[in-house]
């Protein structure tokens, strides 16, 4: 149980790091913490201390609950987690009017209307 919450805050922590177009390196000189500790964290090895949690959440400008919600229904793959940070680094990029084009051509794919509903 404790490895697998390792795995997955890991998983987390590496796409919000790619999200945020930081290297481990640069993340880990943010937090003052070694490349190898930012490693480390990211495959799961070991668990970050609140303080550092703290400091990484500031960093990689997210809320403390992402890294430990669940998806409803579903959980996360590595394989997932890989694209939401991708999504993320387009959207980055993006005015507003083409991320607002680009979520309608999305959920016209996949057939949903701005309530999330199938229609």
């Amino acid at each position: 149980m404790a490895g697998d919450l390792k795995r997955r805050l890991g998983m987390r922590i590496r796409a919000a790091r790619q999200r945020r177009g930081l290297t481990q390196e640069e993340l880990g000189a943010r937090l003052r913490r070694t490349t190898e500790t930012v490693s480390n964290l990211e495959r799961g090895r070991v668990l970050p201390s609140l303080p550092t949690l703290e400091v990484l959440c500031r960093v990689l400008e997210l809320p403390l609950r992402e890294l430990f919600e669940e998806m409803p229904g579903r959980q996360r793959s590595g394989a997932r987690l890989r694209i939401e940070a991708r999504l993320g680094r387009v959207l980055d990029g993006m005015t507003d009017r083409e991320a607002e084009l680009a979520l309608r051509m999305v959920e016209l794919l996949v057939g949903r209307g701005e309530s999330g509903r199938k229609p």
